[in-house]
C-alpha cells in the first residue's frame, strides 16, 4: 500500500513537472503576430512617454514663469514689515525687485502676469503689523515722492499692474460653475471691457449668450442660480468708466421691442432675486 502511494505521488509530481515545462515552452515560443503587436505597443508607449514628458515640461515652465515674481513679493513683504508707511525710499527700493520681475513676466506672458497680479497685490503688513498696504494703492499714492527718473519706472509698473488686475477681474469666474456659462460670461466681460465708449445696444446684444446660458442652467441646476447671478452682476471696468450689467438692463432695455425686451427684464428679475 505504501509503495502504491509512493508511485502515485511520483507520477503526480512527474506529470506536474512535465506540464510546467510545456507551459514554459509555450510562453517562450514567439508568435509573429504577438511579436509585431508588442513592438507596436512599445513604439506607442515610447511616443506616449515622449508626449507626456513634453507636456509636463511645458506645464512646469508655465508654472515657473511667475515663481520669480511671487518670490520677489515675499522678499519685499519680509523686508518692509518693520518699516513705517512714510519710509518711501526704503519701501520703493525693496519693491524694485518685484517691479523688474513683473515687467519682465508681462513682456513674456501677459496671461501669467494676470495670474500673478492678484497674488502680489495682497495686503502687506508694515509697522510691525499696525498698518497694511497693497502695491497698487502705494504706487498710486506715493510715487510722487520719488525722483523723476524713478517715478517714471514705478508709474509704468503701476499702470501694468492695474491693467493685469483689471483683466484678472474679467477672466476670474467661479470655476465650479458650468463651463459653457463661465465661457459666455468671460466673453461678455472681455467685449465690454474692450469698448471705447458706451454703446448700450452692443452691450445688450453681447449679453444674449450669457443670458441664454444662465436660463438653461437655471432650469437644469436651480441650486446654481445664486452663484451664477452673483458672477454676472459684477462691475466691469472699461477705459471710459465702470459698467454694471444690471444698470444697463434697467436703463436701456426699454429701448428694445418685443420678446427680447421681455427676456432681458425676466433676466434682470432673476439676477436681482438670486444675487442678494
Amino acid at each position: 500500500m505504501k509503495r502504491f502511494f509512493a508511485v502515485a505521488l511520483a507520477l503526480l509530481l512527474t506529470t506536474g513537472a512535465f506540464a510546467q515545462k510545456r507551459v514554459e515552452k509555450a510562453t517562450e515560443q514567439k508568435f509573429p503576430a504577438m511579436e509585431l503587436l508588442n513592438k507596436g505597443n512599445q513604439k506607442t508607449n515610447s511616443e506616449f512617454q515622449k508626449l507626456v514628458q513634453k507636456n509636463l515640461k511645458k506645464m512646469v515652465n508655465k508654472m515657473s514663469e511667475g515663481v520669480e515674481t511671487v518670490s520677489a513679493f515675499v522678499n519685499f513683504s519680509q523686508a518692509v514689515k518693520e518699516k513705517q508707511y512714510h519710509d518711501y525710499n526704503f519701501i520703493f527700493q525693496a519693491m524694485d525687485e518685484v517691479r523688474v520681475s513683473f515687467m519682465a513676466l508681462q513682456a513674456k506672458s501677459s496671461e501669467q502676469a494676470t495670474r500673478v497680479a492678484k497674488t502680489i497685490n495682497r495686503p502687506v503688513a508694515i509697522a510691525n503689523g499696525s498698518y497694511f498696504l497693497t502695491l497698487e494703492n502705494y504706487l498710486r499714492m506715493e510715487t510722487v515722492n520719488l525722483p523723476q527718473s524713478e517715478q517714471v519706472k514705478f508709474d509704468d509698473f503701476h499702470a501694468a499692474l492695474v491693467k493685469a488686475l483689471d483683466y484678472a477681474a474679467v477672466v476670474d469666474v467661479n470655476s465650479a460653475l458650468p463651463k459653457a456659462y463661465v465661457e459666455s460670461v468671460v466673453a461678455f466681460r472681455k467685449f465690454v471691457s474692450s469698448t471705447k465708449e458706451l454703446n448700450a445696444n452692443w452691450i445688450l446684444q453681447s449679453m444674449m449668450n450669457p443670458m441664454d446660458e444662465f436660463n438653461a442652467q437655471l432650469q437644469k441646476n436651480p441650486q446654481l442660480g445664486p452663484a451664477m447671478a452673483k458672477e454676472f452682476v459684477k462691475p466691469i471696468k472699461t477705459s471710459w468708466g465702470t459698467v454694471k450689467p444690471l444698470d444697463i438692463i434697467n436703463e436701456y432695455a426699454i429701448t428694445l421691442q418685443g420678446p427680447v425686451q421681455d427676456d432681458l427684464f425676466d433676466f434682470r428679475d432673476n439676477l436681482v432675486r438670486l444675487a442678494r
